[in-house]
């Protein structure tokens, strides 16, 4: 996740996955939470477990 501007305060900002094409719990595992950028930070990562199965698919998508 990236803030526009690095800022002179602690900046909290709430997440969540959500499905599009992919599935939370069938092609990974859904994620919310608070990130929280220090001053002077711009970027965070969020990770995102990807459930693999035995089923050929093509490129799947959430956000």
């Amino acid at each position: 996740m990236r803030i526009d501007e690095a800022k002179t305060e602690e900046v909290r900002v709430g997440y969540v996955t959500e499905d599009l094409t992919a599935v939370a719990g069938e092609d990974y595992v859904a994620a919310s939470g608070t990130l929280i950028f220090a001053p002077g930070e711009t970027t965070k990562t969020i990770d995102v477990t990807i459930i693999v199965d035995e089923y050929l698919e093509g490129d799947e998508q959430f956000m």
